[in-house]
């Protein structure tokens, strides 16, 4: 394996599952084949090598035995090689969990395993009142030690949804994919890594305060918009299911420190703090603007065909005029 792959690793050895394995397989050869084209051969050899002493050897003497790596920029790609190596293998392991997770029956410490234990001890009247009672708030803070761009955070969660896609990808197809379509999850995975490779880590000036905000909306616009609507679904699907009715619906809200924590940074003032409420507040209208332009194209029932159709415009002209929106124009059928 050695010579398709960059450490020749050997997951299977080390009681990993086949699924895991197959994926650490993967980033490992994708991985060798990019630092062959672009960096080459010897520096190869030098990345196996460092891995084989780590295996065997002590670290005093290293560079005795390996004088190559005196050389700063030599040094620097090949700690960068392997730090790309164990990102990628977290990308690997992260998918793991989520595949093991769905695989169980009964998953614990889950929504469904929580309303379930709630439906053996109390009625839906008490459970509604412990549900409508939690407050879950997360506070997102700003990490200087965090040095990565967000182009790298961008390049690793691309890599991350195509190696979610890439079993799929090879086993199902739908209509909608192209011919040849088996090979394109690897395709994506082959040109993230590549932009991955060729983008700076790290930060040469010091992150800034708008910086670290763009950090932090990051996580926003990645998960935590769509992470809330799954916690929301599932306490819907699990309450129908354990006691029926309308479910209760839990408070979520996300804070943020970031741009407008008062620890002693001069950068942060009120213009700042300013300027970063406007920016979380442009990007929840977006996420909503985003939403309903999507439902909107979903709704193409016409009001004749509903139930109570007659009485739907009625409904939502009423509810427009309690919110304070303006109709600009309608599309009833």
């Amino acid at each position: 394996m050695a010579g398709t792959t960059l450490l020749g690793l050997d997951p299977e050895s080390q009681g990993l599952s086949d699924p895991l394995s197959a994926d650490i397989r993967l980033v490992d050869s994708l991985l060798h084949e990019l630092l062959l084209h672009h960096e080459g051969e010897a520096f190869v050899a030098t990345v196996r090598r460092l891995f084989e002493e780590s295996q065997s050897q002590s670290p005093e003497g290293l560079l005795d035995r390996m004088p190559e790596l005196r050389d700063p920029e030599t040094a620097r790609k090949v700690a960068r090689a392997f730090t790309v190596l164990f990102q990628l293998i977290n990308i690997a392991e992260q998918k793991e969990i989520v595949r093991v997770n769905r695989s169980r029956k009964r998953r614990t410490e889950s929504v469904e395993d929580a309303l379930e234990k709630l439906a053996e001890s109390t009625d839906a009247d008490a459970a509604r009142s412990v549900v409508e009672s939690l407050y879950v708030c997360p506070t997102l803070t700003a990490h200087p030690t965090e040095a990565r761009r967000r182009a790298v955070l961008n390049r690793l969660d691309e890599i991350a949804v195509a190696m979610g896609q890439s079993q799929l990808a090879e086993t199902e197809f739908g209509l909608d994919s192209p011919l040849g379509a088996e090979g394109r999850a690897k395709v994506a995975i082959r040109r993230n890594l590549t932009a991955l490779w060729q983008t700076e880590e790290l930060r040469t000036a010091r992150l800034t305060v708008p910086e670290e905000v763009s950090n932090a909306l990051f996580y926003f616009e990645r998960s935590i918009f769509d992470a809330v609507s799954w916690i929301d679904r599932d306490v819907e699907s699990a309450w129908r299911r354990n006691f029926g009715g309308d479910p209760p619906v839990p408070r979520i809200e996300y804070r943020s420190w970031v741009g407008g924590d008062r620890d002693g940074n001069p950068q942060v003032t009120a213009e700042v703090t300013w300027k970063t409420a406007l920016r979380h507040s442009l990007l929840a209208l977006n996420a909503h603007a985003n939403n309903v332009v999507r439902l909107r194209s979903e709704l193409t029932n016409g009001t004749s065909s509903l139930p109570h159709g007659p009485n739907l415009e009625e409904y939502v002209a009423a509810k427009c005029e309690e919110l304070g929106i303006k109709i600009a124009q309608r599309y009833w059928t």
